[in-house]
């Protein structure tokens, strides 16, 4: 299956992660996603290199918290599935010391909201370079460390990493979804 059938028709998505650079054994760095209200439970570690299907955790982790039948994730009413946000901004896409910030391409099941969606599958398209003058300063060698292994891990899964300024124009999101045939969550919105 081609990259293009994975998310024909999907919508674009900005997004963070938690980067763990150091695994344990000998695994590579990995992108995990944020679990809400899920401090003491693991996070889901994304597939870099092809789609991810969303499962829920809470379903997995508390099954006598339903009454009835789950059905197809994400479910209305409950917080299962992958979350982005169809505009950029430093909140939901910059990359630090701890948190990589990207692009996804969701599609599946998908709940559309206000400021952005959640869905039942999603890829990772592109991570932005992390941007060296808004580093805290605290985080000097820490922060080297981290980016060698972000740089290493978008090597070894031919993912790109977008320069920290990347997609902050309108028409510049606008043609890369074009080029990627993806639909922007505005183009959904509108009725």
């Amino acid at each position: 299956m081609t990259d293009s059938e994975f998310y024909a028709n999907a919508t674009l998505g900005f997004r963070q992660w938690y980067f763990s650079p150091r695994t344990e054994g000998n695994q590579p760095p990995s992108l995990e996603g944020l679990v809400k209200y899920g401090f003491g439970r693991p996070r889901y570690r994304w597939n870099l290199k092809g789609p991810n299907h969303a499962e829920c955790l809470r379903l997995k982790f508390n099954p006598d918290s339903f009454s009835e039948e789950h059905g197809e994730v994400p479910n209305t009413g409950c917080s299962c599935g992958f979350y982005a946000h169809g505009l950029r901004d430093a909140s939901n896409s910059e990359t630090t010391v701890h948190m990589v910030g990207g692009i996804v391409a969701g599609w599946g099941k998908l709940e559309l909201h206000e400021r952005g969606f959640k869905c039942g599958m999603a890829k990772i398209l592109a991570v932005f370079a992390p941007d060296p003058p808004r580093t805290h300063p605290h985080y000097g060698e820490l922060a080297l460390e981290s980016w060698a292994a972000l740089k290493s891990m978008c090597t070894g899964t031919d993912i790109p990493m977008l320069s920290p300024d990347a997609l902050r124009e309108d028409a510049e999101v606008r043609r890369y979804a074009r080029e990627r045939d993806l639909i922007l969550l505005e183009e959904q919105l509108v009725t």
